[in-house]
């Protein structure tokens, strides 16, 4: 997989990607083989992008022809 994305992949879950059956990938962090199987996210888990996001302000215009946004999105350095 590194070598396909010039990258090293990162699971969100805590986890290291290995390959399971079937050669898929899986992370370690994640207990069961299917996803159907499970009905919960695992504890502690946030999103990850949720650790960069500082605010959000968003303003909409809209008139009789157009739909006009403006969008400031706040991340952390």
């Amino acid at each position: 997989m590194q070598e396909v994305l010039a990258a090293r992949p990162v699971c969100p879950l805590g986890g290291k990607y290995a390959i399971g059956r079937g050669d898929s990938w899986r992370s370690t962090a994640w207990p069961e083989e299917f996803l159907v199987s499970e009905d919960r996210v695992p504890g502690g888990y946030q999103f990850p992008f949720l650790q960069w996001f500082h605010g959000l302000e968003l303003e909409f215009s809209i008139d009789g022809t157009s739909l006009t946004t403006h969008i400031e999105l706040e991340l952390a350095p």
